[in-house]
């Protein structure tokens, strides 16, 4: 598979994600728990965005009418207007700026309706009949796991789906400045992140993204060879899917962050001991249970729980880490996994290092 790092799609993306910065501390606190005293948290970064949340503060109210927890509006365009091949963020939203109320609304509905029925993919024809009928997308809307609040922006979207959209492009032409100012600041680091990116995947004879993520993501995992560097999700790995383009959004800092993982994990007690630390939270040992029996969905299981889907991808992430679940593709899906491996490792280490006879 051949790498190619995107630099001007690098540039879009963060300009589309860089209103998330108003909450990016809050998002952030207690990353890594393996102890208070061993946090995962840059100053530098922790300035930076303090810096990004004053001056996104008069714009807070017309953000939180397009960015909520489980959605955001540029991330439910992206659904049908990626934001690979325009020049620019400008170019990208003249395109949006163009477009009418139907072809946004099926974006939108597209989404909701992958998200609703945990499915990859969804014939066009069932999305243009929920599109004339406004009872099936408040069945759809009703059918997502969130809050009430947050349903009624998702209807307010629906309902006015080209006045909202363009009343968010006129918000990202207000904060364009803002976030040019900052993003001056990271585009060498960015490109050289990049570049260094496409240049070792691209020369590797193995699986290099492997041996970059310290083991958490290996190449039968990636769908494509496109790459995003984003200085906005400084600490994510994510694989994205849209009409167009499937891509991985590297995090600026991501490297820092597995280093330190690395670190915390170095020797075989350490690991051992963020197995059982894990596991000794009453939710978090739920949610590996629910994966044992073979529950695949987050919603599912933050369902069953009876919590959000935001702290249970929080529990689900501290289990990748602690090596406990593992991430596996099968059949072009992505599944949860116990690792029982490492657990009759850490187990069977205990005993030992408790004095166990034979």
């Amino acid at each position: 598979m051949q790498y190619t790092f995107h630099r001007i799609e690098s540039r879009i993306i963060d300009f589309l994600l860089f209103s998330k910065g108003l909450d990016f501390i809050a998002r952030n606190k207690n990353r890594v728990d393996y102890s208070k005293e061993n946090e995962y948290s840059p100053e530098h970064l922790t300035e930076e965005f303090e810096s990004i949340e004053e001056s996104l503060k008069p714009f807070e109210k017309l953000i939180r009418k397009f960015y909520f927890d489980s959605y955001t509006l540029p991330q439910l365009l992206m659904e049908k207007y990626s934001p690979f091949g325009y020049s620019s963020s400008e170019k990208y939203l003249e395109m949006l700026e163009q477009e009418d109320e139907e072809s946004i609304l099926i974006s939108i509905l597209t989404r909701l309706y992958l998200d609703a029925k945990e499915s990859d993919t969804v014939d066009d024809s069932v999305i243009r009949t929920i599109a004339q009928d406004i009872n099936h997308q408040m069945d759809l809307v009703g059918a997502l796991d969130m809050n009430d609040e947050e349903k009624w922006k998702l209807v307010g979207l629906i309902r006015n789906a080209k006045a909202l959209t363009r009343e968010w492009i006129r918000l990202m032409r207000e904060i364009q400045p803002i976030f040019t100012s900052y993003y001056g600041k990271k585009v060498i680091q960015i490109e050289a992140l990049g570049d260094r990116l496409e240049k070792e995947l691209n020369e590797s004879d193995g699986d290099a993204f492997s041996t970059l993520t310290k083991g958490l993501i290996n190449k039968s995992l990636i769908p494509s060879g496109s790459i995003i560097v984003s200085c906005m999700e400084p600490f994510s790995i994510h694989l994205y899917a849209t009409t167009a383009v499937l891509f991985v959004l590297w995090g600026l800092e991501m490297e820092g962050f597995l280093q330190f993982v690395q670190e915390a994990q170095e020797s075989d007690l350490k690991e051992r001991v963020a197995v059982f630390k894990n596991l000794g939270d009453k939710t978090r040992y739920e949610v590996a249970k629910l994966i044992a029996q073979g529950v695949e969905s987050a919603k599912t299981i933050a369902s069953t729980l009876e919590v959000s889907q935001p702290t249970i991808s929080y529990h689900i992430n501290n289990l990748l880490l602690s090596k406990i679940i593992l991430i596996e593709r099968s059949d072009n899906k992505y599944q949860y996994k116990v690792n029982f491996e490492q657990l009759q490792k850490a187990y069977t280490a205990m005993l030992k290092d408790f004095g166990e006879k034979k």
